[in-house]
């Protein structure tokens, strides 16, 4: 392109790969047809394709250099990312507690002290709150900056949700609009459903799942039914709210990362076999061009709704370390990969709110943002 960040090239094999000429590596790959690549001055669009007549065009959207940074750096440590709706931080962990980090940079904003946390889960919506679980319990922090443990008394002061758990409460997931929020107690089998904006938890629905280790959770987006997988039993499971009785059981190996799509149609897990479901026969559908990955890395997640007429956009990992992107209407078809340089064993991704970021947090404790890549091959038939 003109400002010479991005080098574009083509291989033998049918492969446009767009090179990050100031992080030092691949980028993004598409699989497309042969030919010399040739892009526009705003280097928005790349590709000459000369199979069978036709001229072919990738059209990239604006994305920002990749950005890493690594808020825990302790040797194995758990990362687990969320975006508040402001879009400008994200959510992260580290060995002292919580982290807020300005976007895109990574520079800290605040620090949240709590006890060996597990995960954490921004509420989309303004001024609803931040939640955080671990050994010590499930906590609701009011505005993401005030402590469980030091927090003044008082009606901003952060409340106990649930207390210590055996193994403590772990998994966490939220409806897109924030309706609903769900937390998972891996020892004691069995999740939690309430209302986001109850952090009495007086509306809470327990659901028993039977399993050792209750492990990833996804909400349907009206909330009426919960998937659940396990770390160490294999099986995916999907319960009625309302009632909590068992709807579906269907085949899965353990320790996969589950999402379900805004639309309510498709339930992705992100594992050792990435599988996608849809949901109106729970049938499995082909991800072309995914790979397997090694246990425990694998995750998925489905951008925020939007009105592109090619259904939801899936981020899901392939190959422990790159990211695939499907689109999923009118059928189900590979749009791009999305591979960092230096790749890290990737085990949890998430969209924020907006959609503009993709967020991914890395097994060494290390997070890494994309500025929102919908990347979308169009081809265009200009005739003979």
């Amino acid at each position: 392109d003109e400002a010479g960040r991005v080098l574009f090239s083509s291989s033998e094999d049918g492969t446009l790969r767009a090179w990050d000429c100031v992080a030092g590596g691949e980028s993004v790959r598409l699989a497309f047809d042969t030919g010399l690549p040739a892009v526009s001055a705003d280097g928005l669009l790349s590709g000459v394709g000369l199979a069978a007549g036709r001229l072919s065009m990738a059209r990239f959207e604006p994305s920002e250099i990749l950005r890493r940074f690594r808020p825990d750096e302790r040797a194995g440590a758990r990362q687990w990312i969320s975006f508040p709706p402001d879009g400008l931080s994200v959510y992260c962990l580290t060995g002292a507690g919580g982290s807020r980090r300005a976007l895109p940079g990574g520079g800290e904003k605040g620090v949240i002290p709590f006890l060996k946390p597990y995960s954490v889960l921004a509420s989309p919506n303004e001024g609803t709150g931040l939640w955080m679980s671990g050994p010590s319990g499930l906590f609701w922090f009011p505005d993401g900056t005030e402590s469980a443990q030091d927090s003044p008394a008082g009606s901003r002061a952060p409340r106990t949700v649930f207390p210590a758990a055996r193994w403590g409460w772990d998994s966490l997931c939220a409806t897109p609009d924030g309706r609903f929020v769900a937390a998972s107690d891996s020892a004691g089998g069995r999740a939690a459903v309430l209302r986001g904006d109850d952090p009495d938890a007086a509306t809470a629905r327990m659901i028993e799942t039977p399993g050792q280790g209750t492990g990833s959770l996804a909400l349907s987006p009206d909330g009426k039914k919960l998937a659940v997988g396990f770390r160490y039993d294999p099986g995916l499971r999907v319960y009625d709210v309302d009632s909590a009785t068992l709807l579906q059981s269907l085949e899965q190996p353990p320790r996969h990362q589950l999402a379900w799509s805004p639309d309510g149609r498709w339930l992705a897990a992100g594992g050792s076999v990435p599988t996608l479901r849809d949901t109106r026969d729970w049938r499995v559908a082909e991800l072309p061009g995914i790979s397997a990955n090694h246990p425990p890395n694998g995750a998925a997640a489905f951008a925020p709704a939007d009105d592109h007429g090619d259904g939801p956009l899936l981020a899901i990992v392939s190959g422990d370390t790159r990211i695939a992107l499907y689109r999923l209407a009118p059928e189900v078809r590979l749009v791009g990969v999305l591979e960092a340089p230096e790749g890290r064993s990737v085990h949890q991704l998430c969209f924020s709110p907006d959609g503009k970021w993709l967020g991914a947090a890395t097994a060494d404790g290390g997070v890494q943002l994309w500025e929102r890549v919908a990347v979308e091959r169009i081809t265009r038939d200009f005739g003979p």
